[in-house]
């Protein structure tokens, strides 16, 4: 039982390093701790209640059917309250509420969908957790353990190997155990900043509201770095900064949706790490595992080098070793799915006849999984083809003289793999029982050591297509003075491009920050060549840098002080849209290009703030409802700002805009930032910013449409205006 035992858990930390299969056969360190055999949750006590609820920004009690509240349970420095509702089914929501030794409250967090919490204690006094799901005043445990000072290893050796391009093999052994296990996170610690993150290319410490980063952590070269989020759920990004002895910054590595990470060190420092998300403030633990001794390259080669591959363009590790007394060979060729003289075209996954060509059935996979091939016959090409649970064809990738394939699953459905000439008398699939690889583990400099590298090519004409839309701060009417000197970034080059579906529908253009200014039609979305610089630069570069590097081809339809009303379904405004998305589609599907996603962005507003909630619905519905029609798959909605001074209006704005976005599966809310950057000095008048501010709320945007196009999750985002974090009801 996890709460009665906690675990570090090395064995999911392992499973994401680089030599996944070489753990299956590895011990896991495991942790001695002090565990309370008394469970603290006592439906007798006088303050237990039902049928309540805490106010999560003030820790006010208010009346909430199907929820109850434990007592008051003391609390001290050091200890890790685990909290368990053994139960397969997941609460909608957990609360926990922090008061000081006088029960005045101080903090409250919400989390959802789990059942399973745990919380770090770091100041003396009490804790209450609330519970959404009477059903679980049955089952739910709560108890104390202590904090981690000492492991025994009961292994004689446990190796590690770095998740993040560090390249080192450690291996720690029983005559270096003294300082094993240091629980280095620490509230406490001066250097320890509460709502703050960093930069990524500089290292600089900015407000950020929702996130926070430990102290200067010291380190040695061959430690390793554990973080634990002791929760079922993921940070939507965790960083973390290395920096040399005299705590000069030396680098930033940023990983998203995480929940644990190992992280090898290569160099004497210090490390600090940045967590997303406040509610893991009292929940996150990073240990040191200290003293390790390193593995020479001439180790690190015997090891991880003899199956190496490059998928996809990650460079992934694979040891054939340890595939033969766990795995099946999955290669049938009685299967009535396999077929002769048959081939894929790469681009739409169609079938076609091909001499000399064959296929495999369809293997069912699941995502985590890896699927291997190995060939150990000669062959031309191979390719492997993956589809979703219906059998839909998803995407092919293909490899040229390939000897061994590695293929992680990121999504549930089927594999099957194509392949060439006598290949089809030497070819095995396996499928370990280890689910897990880190497909982003080894570096250049390792790869750059091997005398072969496979590499599956995708298509280098996908993209995605987005539409800009709606007014004046979608168009943009950004600047730059003295006081406010940034000028929007240069889009990185193959990240993307604009689209002029009205001046010149006939090629490509390079973006930059007026974007769609001469994209004007009399009567129709006509912005009069008011673009002076906006956020689609900055856009472009956070989604193609957080996507997997698939492009955007970007379309401009946006006119600033229009109301919705200009844009429902049969209005000029809306059907000159419509047919820049078919012109844009259609000239890349006639040009070779294979479209992956269509979307729009749309950021409007500021025009109707005097209308109702009941108005917003139901003309923001219509529209949607036509774009939807006419092949966007996804709305992704910029959130308007304030004014300036804040008005009222403005902010019932926002708030129908963020229940909207909550309770609507079509429409994912990428950025609140806007309503944040007057306190930020970032508004050049009543309505609109500096270009630094659009530079700010284009790269959040990115990031989190980013977030959602890679995970299908809908991100998690601190909500400036009204101070609590967004989470949609829906995704």
């Amino acid at each position: 039982m996890k709460n009665a035992q906690k675990t570090v858990p090395l064995r999911v930390l392992m499973l994401l390093s680089v030599c996944v299969m070489l753990f299956a056969a590895i011990p896991v360190l495991s942790a001695a701790e002090e565990v309370s055999d008394e469970n603290l949750f006592n439906m007798n006590d006088p303050n237990f209640t039902e049928g309540y609820n805490f106010i999560e920004s003030t820790g006010d009690i208010t009346d909430e059917e199907h929820s109850f509240m434990t007592g008051y349970i003391p609390v001290s420095p050091g200890d890790i309250m685990q909290l368990n509702l053994h139960s397969t089914q997941n609460s909608r929501f957990v609360k926990y509420a922090l008061f000081d030794e006088n029960r005045d409250w101080t903090s409250t967090f919400k989390s959802f969908d789990l059942t399973e919490l745990t919380v770090r204690i770091f100041d003396p006094g009490y804790i209450r957790f609330s519970v959404y799901g009477q059903e679980y005043e049955k089952t739910i445990t709560i108890y104390r353990t202590k904090g981690r000072t000492a492991a025994e290893d009961e292994n004689d050796d446990t190796i590690v190997v770095s998740q993040q391009n560090e390249n080192v093999m450690v291996q720690t052994t029983k005559e270096d155990r003294s300082e094993d296990w240091v629980d280095v996170l620490d509230r406490q610690d001066p250097d320890f900043q509460d709502r703050k993150n960093y930069v990524f290319e500089t290292s600089e410490i900015v407000d950020e509201y929702n996130s926070f980063i430990s102290g200067f952590i010291p380190v040695q070269k061959g430690d390793s770095i554990v973080l634990d989020l002791n929760s079922t759920m993921t940070s939507p990004f965790v960083k973390y900064a290395l920096y040399n002895q005299k705590k000069q910054w030396q680098k930033t590595v940023k990983l998203l949706d995480v929940a644990d990470l190992v992280v090898s060190i290569t160099e004497p420092g210090f490390i600090r790490i940045s967590i997303n998300n406040r509610m893991f403030i009292n929940m996150a633990s990073i240990y040191r595992r200290s003293a390790t001794t390193l593995y020479a390259d001439q180790q690190i080669s015997k090891v991880i080098l003899p199956a190496i591959s490059v998928v996809n363009g990650n460079r992934v590790a694979f040891n054939k070793n340890y595939l033969s007394s766990e795995t099946i060979d999955l290669f049938d060729k009685n299967d009535p799915d396999f077929v002769m003289n048959k081939g894929y075209r790469q681009l739409t996954g169609d079938i076609v006849d091909d001499e000399g060509s064959f296929m495999s059935g369809f293997i069912p996979v699941v995502s985590g999984q890896v699927v291997v091939v190995s060939i150990t016959k000669s062959s031309q090409f191979a390719k492997y083809v993956l589809f979703d649970q219906n059998m839909n064809w998803i995407s092919t990738s293909r490899v040229d003289h390939p000897t061994m394939l590695v293929v992680p699953i990121t999504e549930t459905g089927y594999f099957r793999f194509h392949g060439h000439d006598n290949a089809i008398n030497g070819t095995s699939i396996m499928i370990p029982t280890v689910t897990k690889l880190d497909i982003n583990s080894i570096s250049d400099n390792l790869a750059d050591r091997l005398q072969r590298l496979e590499v599956a090519v995708p298509s280098s004409k996908q993209v995605d297509v987005m539409m800009f839309m709606g007014q004046s701060n979608m168009a943009g009417r950004g600047e730059m003075t003295e006081d406010h000197p940034e000028d929007a970034p240069a889009v990185i080059d193959g990240a993307g491009w604009e689209f002029r579906a009205i001046t010149d529908p006939t090629k490509l253009y390079p973006i930059d920050k007026t974007f769609g200014v001469s994209e004007n039609v009399t009567d129709a979305i006509d912005d009069r060549k008011q673009k002076t610089g906006g956020l689609v630069p900055s856009f472009v570069n956070a989604y193609y840098t957080h996507n997997g590097q698939v492009p955007v081809v970007c379309v401009s339809a946006s006119e600033g002080a229009t109301s919705l009303a200009d844009w429902q379904p049969g209005t000029p405004r809306l059907e000159d849209a419509i047919s820049r998305l078919n012109a844009c589609v259609s000239w890349l599907e006639s040009n070779g290009y294979t479209i992956r996603h269509r979307y729009m962005i749309w950021c409007h507003g500021e025009t109707d703030v005097k209308q109702t909630e009941e108005w917003f619905n139901e003309q923001f519905g219509h529209m949607l409802d036509e774009m939807l029609s006419s092949g966007i798959e996804k709305c992704f909605l910029i959130r308007i700002g304030n004014s300036n001074p804040v008005s009222e209006d403005f902010v019932n704005m926002m708030a129908y805009q963020t229940r909207f976005c909550k309770e609507n599966r079509d429409v994912v809310l990428v950025s609140m930032t806007l309503s944040g950057l007057l306190n930020k000095g970032m508004m050049k008048d009543d309505l609109h910013y500096y270009q630094e501010g659009y530079n700010f709320c284009g790269e959040d945007a990115g990031v989190n449409a980013a977030y959602y196009v890679t995970t299908g999750k809908e991100p998690m985002i601190y909500d400036p205006q009204f101070q609590e974090l967004y989470i949609s009801e829906v995704n």
